[in-house]
């Protein structure tokens, strides 16, 4: 796989995180007063880590400097993390297991920050293995 390949699926990836948080695989609705559970804001917090990573490979389809590929590549690991702790960790959930956002958001966003960090990773060992020829 080509590294501007790689970077078109991080593209894809990101995006089908953004949205899928605020669509398909989004948190509790709103409670009948209006207000929102603690499970929205960590919807709304994947949803802008999802924004800075779209924004990170963008600006990496345009860079050809190795180093600043690869220090975009860590950030977007960073952001991973940080995606990946939000739900549950950085953010309380919902009190049951059965409430949307700890059956439905929580296990996407889990699955898409993996492959994320993965895919990032990769492109890492790529750039540096290429550099080294």
């Amino acid at each position: 796989m080509k590294i501007k390949t790689i970077n078109i699926v991080m593209l894809i990836f990101s995006a089908a995180l953004s949205i899928g948080v605020m669509t398909v695989f989004r948190a509790c609705a709103a409670k009948d007063d209006g207000t929102w559970m603690n499970c929205h804001h960590a919807q709304m917090g994947v949803f802008c880590l999802g924004l800075v990573w779209f924004v990170l490979y963008v600006i990496k389809l345009f860079i050809k400097k190795n180093i600043m590929n690869i220090v975009l590549d860590v950030c977007g690991v960073i952001a991973g993390v940080i995606a990946m702790l939000i739900p549950n960790t950085i953010v309380k959930m919902c009190m049951m297991n059965n409430m949307r956002c700890r059956s439905v958001m929580t296990p996407f966003v889990l699955v898409m920050s993996v492959l994320l960090i993965v895919m990032s990773i990769i492109d890492i060992v790529l750039i540096a293995s290429k550099h080294q020829r």
